[in-house]
């Protein structure tokens, strides 16, 4: 892939082209925040992977440092995740996405005797972008740091490159789910049964959409792009109460050949 660059300096781009290829980083969350509402739309969730994908998620000693919860991710790094093959571009849609990163939030919504209660996270305490080098930098707050450090048992992981060809937030969002339920033989298949509007609040859906609305804009193209670009066998079906669709059931698994590059 050729890549085309202005306002970013030469030597800068040069450097980056010493860096490991950041399609090979692993990207790790808690289940929790991979089943919860997380805020982010497409350009703020390859910015955001592509600087958590850099972290340990399995750190010895105590709570990481700032400087160590703080990444950097450059116009290489993101136009190679997004598939654009424009620097100038890459940057510009990181910068834009680095701005609103600090307005996003997990939010997990938790049952209770007495009805749901929602606990509101921010993922980032600060930013910092540099027009003439190409890169913006990120810091995760101590809050979120439960949710992707020192992760034991209950986490979700995947490869960068399992994203690169989706074009839709809501294919992302389907593979974190999956993927969380997935056991340790990734090509048997699991079943999971989720409540319309667990999903609708989980993937936030506008409240506008009717199940037609859901299904041919959130639930079928992200089907379609999961199952060709990156290998899922999927298949599903809706679960009615009367005339209204309640229910929604899920049958996954990764195929063979998936499963084998993850690796």
């Amino acid at each position: 892939m050729v890549f085309y660059c202005k306002n970013i300096r030469v030597s800068a781009l040069e450097k980056d082209d010493l860096l490991p290829e950041i399609l090979n980083n692993q990207m790790s969350m808690s289940n929790i925040a991979s089943r919860s509402a997380q805020g982010f739309t497409l350009r703020e969730k390859r910015l955001f992977v592509a600087g958590l994908s850099k972290m340990n998620p399995h750190p010895k000693g105590g709570e990481p440092l700032l400087r160590e919860r703080t990444f950097r991710v450059t116009a290489k790094e993101y136009a190679e995740i997004a598939g654009v093959d424009s620097y100038k571009n890459a940057y510009k849609d990181m910068r834009d996405a680095a701005r609103n990163l600090k307005k996003r939030y997990l939010k997990q919504r938790i049952e209770t005797p007495k009805g749901f209660k929602v606990r509101e996270l921010n993922w980032i305490s600060s930013i910092e972008y540099h027009e003439g080098e190409g890169w913006v930098s990120f810091s995760l707050t101590t809050e979120i740091m439960p949710h992707v450090s020192h992760l034991m048992g209950k986490f979700t992981s995947y490869r960068i490159r399992q994203t690169t060809e989706l074009r839709s937030v809501y294919s992302w969002r389907f593979l974190e789910l999956f993927t969380s339920y997935l056991g340790k033989d990734e090509t048997k298949p699991y079943l999971k049964i989720i409540m319309l509007e667990e999903l609708r609040y989980t993937f936030e859906i506008p409240k506008s959409y009717k199940w037609d609305n859901i299904k041919k804009r959130v639930i079928e193209p992200a089907i379609k792009e999961l199952t060709a670009k990156d290998n899922w066998l999927i298949d599903w079906q809706p679960i009615k109460q009367g005339r209204s669709v309640v229910k929604i059931k899920f049958t996954f698994s990764k195929s063979q050949q998936q499963a084998l590059t993850a690796i």
